[in-house]
């Protein structure tokens, strides 16, 4: 099973504290986003993806969610029956199913979500913003998070990067060079462009 993934495609995790996440009534969660977002397309394999999970001991493997703001293509799941490889599912999905499946609770998304990848194609960050609001009803913002620890190198940073040593063969390198961190635009990023705007008008004045 082989995809791709574009440099217009917006690549994430998510992470939430359980417990505040249960004990909230009908004050917003607020849910912080990790992204990539590459240089250039790239081309995968499930089953490569997978052996490089399991040679990092990541042995629940990975769901990965490919969201289209069209209609998916359905769900396909690859489960590795080779010796030496973690499960890796695939799962094509428009965006409209995507937002319902987030609000059943039925999928127990704050269980699953820890080995989730999603992958939001032909976006930016603020269309990420506005298609999570709703998480098993209960109203969500997400974040790019900002705290005490922010300095430090969280588990979420660390469960981004060894996902994508897994889709790079764990090449650093390669990783590397993909890695559009420093040539993005900044509409591709920013949770809001209005005030951008405004003072990029103000400077050329």
């Amino acid at each position: 099973m082989n995809f791709t993934i574009s440099n217009q495609d917006i690549i994430f995790i998510l992470t939430i504290n359980p417990s505040n996440f249960k004990n909230r009534n009908d004050n917003t969660i607020h849910m912080t986003a990790k992204v990539f977002i590459l240089k250039s397309e790239i081309f995968l394999n499930c089953s490569s993806i997978g052996s490089n999970l399991f040679n990092m001991n990541i042995n629940k493997g990975i769901s990965i969610f490919s969201i289209h703001k069209t209609k998916g293509e359905g769900e396909v799941i690859v489960y590795n029956e080779i010796t030496n490889t973690s499960p890796v599912l695939y799962k094509e999905i428009n965006i409209n199913d995507f937002i319902l499946y987030l609000d059943n609770k039925d999928n127990d998304f704050i269980l699953n979500n820890r080995s989730n990848l999603y992958i939001l194609r032909n976006s930016n960050f603020r269309d990420l913003k506005k298609m999570i609001t709703k998480i098993e009803g209960y109203n969500v913002e997400v974040v790019r998070g900002s705290n005490q620890k922010a300095h430090l190198l969280s588990t979420l940073d660390l469960r981004l990067t060894a996902y994508m040593l897994a889709f790079f063969d764990l090449d650093f390198n390669k990783l590397n060079f993909f890695n559009g961190f420093n040539v993005i635009e900044k509409e591709r990023y920013l949770p809001y462009m209005t005030n951008y705007v405004k003072i990029n008008k103000k400077s050329h004045n």
